[in-house]
Formats: C-alpha cells, structure tokens, sequence
C-alpha cells in the first residue's frame, strides 16, 4: 500500500489521439528531466495508429495508460487523467510538447516559491524555429478574445521572467489537483479548443492568478492532431466555445459593459471567415453556440458563478481593455 512519502508531487497528463511518433519524443524528453518527483499518465483517446504502444516500453518513471477506446476529446481525457492522478499538483502536457530538461524542476520550484492562490503556465518556445516564441500564458480581453502572449515574437523580445499573466495555455500547465477537480477541471461540452482559456477564467473568478514560470520550458509544435488553426474542427469549436465561455463566466456587470464588444467581435469573425472561404463553418459554429446558450445561462453559468470569490472589478482590472488588441 502506498505511503503519502511514496506520492508523487507531480502528476503529468498526457492525452494522445493518433499521436505517432510525438508521443514517443515527449516520454524520452521526459526521461531527461532534472526533477524526478513525478508519475505520468497517458489518456489515449482511441487512437487508430498504435501510438499508445509506446506506454508499454520500460520507462525509468512511474507511467500509467488509461484507454478510453474512443475520441472522447482534449478536455474529457484530461479530466479522466486529473481522477487518476496521485500527486498533489498536476500538470497538463499535449503529446507535442517536449519538455526542457528543467520543465519539472521549475514548475516545483515555482509552487514552493508562490505563497497563496496561483496556478502555473510554462515558458513555450516553436519546435520547428526555437528562436520563435509560441507563448508564455494567455491574455483575455474584453471582447471575449483569447490569445497566447507573445506568440511569434522573437526570443529575446520575449516575457522571460517570472510574471503575472491572465491564464494558462493548456499544452502546458501546472495547477493544484484539488482545485482543478473542485472547479469541475474542463468543460468537457467544449471537445476541444478554448477549454483551457475557460478554466483559467475560472480559477480567477475563484481567487487564483497565474504566473508564467520562465524555467519551465517547452518545445511545442501546436495543432498537430486537430488539422491546423484554421481547420474546420478548429473552426467550429473554437468560435462556438469562445461564446460559450464569454456568457458562462463573465459577472454581469462586465457582461452587461462589454456585451457590444463581444457582439462586434462575433460579426467580425462571421465576416473574417466568410472572406477565407469559410463562411459555412464559422455560421455552423456560431449558430451552435446560440443553440447552447440556454444550458449555458440557466445552468452552467449559476454554478460558475457560485464559485465565484472575486468582485467584477477585480476581474475587469485583469482584462486586456482595448477590444482590437492582441
């Protein structure tokens, strides 16, 4: 029987859908870290190619496999892995990031170093041209946009301290377990795409914030099983969950002042959509998000904001302002 000394501190989570040989690079980039205080579990979401084999190999850390047979999606398999987990702190890892050697180290380094309510986002570099910079956290804005700070800047234009930022990007995050399974962890009605913007939104509304840790470093190749950024899937989950989000959690006051914005961004979208060739699906996906609306408001937005410890203004001071920004 395991002792509380036997536990890891950390719990990764890896969820692998056709993952070929990625999954495979981001174990052995595992293998090399620093800190060795943590176990791994890989939630392969019914893949066809045999990737999940992998997991089968002698690996020299504590590693699990939980086969769910079918594409459950990104946030569904994530929440199955949070269940699993033993460690006191849990870190989120997409199969096509491949973690530094220090990545472990500093996420530890950064929950004995931050006092208080915080939860962690990792410094991430582009795979394919590491002197690019593929994000270090996600900001938010009034409008209900979401996107990842820094992305494409050069290196040393980058945010390479420690620093407050709004949320975490899911392809690699760090959070405290309890508080991840106590705020229902993803919301597996999104699939995929935007779930990690809406839970970040939710441990602020909670009392947390978010610090991006410069040492915990990741190489991340980004869309690499979903088809790409502009993908239909993409598409249509990310537009739908975008408004989803937006009503689900923003406090009534701030909904009530940004409401035109959002609006404004919406048709922006249609329109921005409709010139690329893509007008069907962007109108499939917002016309989805309309359709859902109703369970959002009447049921999943009354428990957010239950949970909710924080005032609006204290939120609204952690909004980008400028609805055209980013």
């Amino acid at each position: 029987m395991s002792t509380v000394n036997d536990l890891p501190r950390l719990s990764i989570v890896i969820v692998n859908y056709n993952g070929g040989e990625m999954l495979r690079h981001c174990l052995d980039y595992l293998e090399r870290q620093n800190e060795r205080s943590f176990e791994v579990i890989v939630v392969d979401n019914g893949s066809a190619d045999n990737s999940v084999a992998v997991c089968e190999d002698p690996w020299s850390f504590p590693l699990r496999s939980h086969l769910l047979g079918w594409n459950s999606g990104f946030a569904y398999a994530n929440n199955r892995g949070a269940e699993l987990a033993r460690g006191e702190w849990l870190a989120l890892l997409n199969s096509d990031a491949f973690a530094d050697e220090r990545w472990t180290q500093g996420l530890l380094a950064a929950v004995d170093t931050y006092a208080g309510k915080w939860f962690f986002t990792s410094h991430q570099l582009q795979f394919n041209n590491p002197a690019m910079v593929d994000g270090t956290g996600d900001i938010y804005a009034t409008n209900g946009r979401a996107w990842r700070r820094d992305y494409g800047a050069p290196v040393a234009e980058a945010s390479y301290c420690d620093n407050e930022v709004f949320g975490a990007c899911g392809a690699a995050a760090c959070f405290l377990r309890q508080a991840f399974l106590d705020l229902g962890g993803f919301d597996e009605r999104y699939f995929c795409y935007f779930e990690d913007v809406d839970l970040s939104l939710r441990f602020r509304l909670a009392g947390y914030r978010c610090m991006h840790i410069q040492n915990a470093l990741v190489y991340h190749i980004g869309s690499a099983t979903s088809g790409g950024e502009v993908s239909h899937f993409s598409v249509f989950y990310g537009y739908r969950n975008l408004v989803w989000t937006y009503f689900k959690s923003m406090p009534l006051p701030l909904l009530i002042k940004y409401l035109p914005q959002h609006l404004l961004l919406n048709w922006r979208q249609i329109i921005g959509f409709y010139r690329m060739g893509q007008g069907r699906i962007i109108l499939k996906s917002k016309l989805a998000a309309l359709l859902g609306l109703p369970r959002i408001l009447l049921i999943d937005r009354r428990r957010v904001q239950r949970q909710r410890v924080i005032d609006a203004a204290t939120l609204d001071k952690a909004l980008v302002k400028d609805p055209t920004a980013g």
